[in-house]
């Protein structure tokens, strides 16, 4: 929206499209259309992870959610700059084994390496629990980030997935499914 206001005062500014007073009356032979020309724009650039691209084949299950817990499923490098904006597009799937249902709590942010569970929120961090009656939960997420100057350069995308129980035993675990799920990104 920016780059049609600066054409639109460009062509105010050139006196492009404006007519003179004394030609008022006569409008002389039709002329070509004021040239709209709006400076080229970036062109997006989309990655996506790929099929069964999962950094791990489980998670820890504890009683307590903790930064210990929490594990990156998938990765996606990006290099950004200032004003772009991200649209990150994830999923995956696990699969619950345990007799307790099991809160698998996601988040998708942008960080500074591709092993780290912090950064700065792409998605909201929520989650479901996974029955053993269900025995398989997936989870979709999808957010949009503007970049700040601080952004700019080598990022990653990380989808940070955690899993809890207020019954877990020492060594309990589920599954992430793998080829169930991917990370994808626009940015533009």
């Amino acid at each position: 929206m920016r780059r049609r206001g600066v054409a639109v005062v460009l062509l105010v500014l050139t006196g492009s499209g404006c007519a003179h007073p004394s030609t008022l009356d006569d409008p002389g032979p039709p002329s070509a259309p004021a040239s709209t020309a709006v400076a080229p724009a970036l062109r997006p650039s989309y990655r996506n992870t790929g099929d069964r691209s999962e950094l791990v084949r489980a998670l820890p299950v504890r009683a307590r959610a903790t930064a210990a817990s929490k594990r990156v499923v998938y990765s996606q490098e990006v290099t950004l700059r200032e004003g772009q904006v991200l649209l990150a597009v994830a999923e995956f799937q696990v699969t619950n084994d345990l007799n307790d249902n099991v809160f698998v709590g996601s988040t998708v942010l942008l960080a500074t390496s591709p092993s780290s569970i912090s950064g700065r929120e792409v998605t909201a961090a929520n989650g479901q629990n996974v029955t053993p009656a269900m025995h398989h939960g997936q989870q979709s997420k999808n957010g949009t980030y503007e970049a700040t100057a601080t952004d700019a350069g080598v990022r990653y995308v990380n989808v940070v997935v955690w899993a809890a129980a207020s019954n877990a035993l020492s060594g309990d675990q589920i599954s992430v499914d793998p080829g169930y799920g991917r990370l994808s990104v626009l940015s533009w």
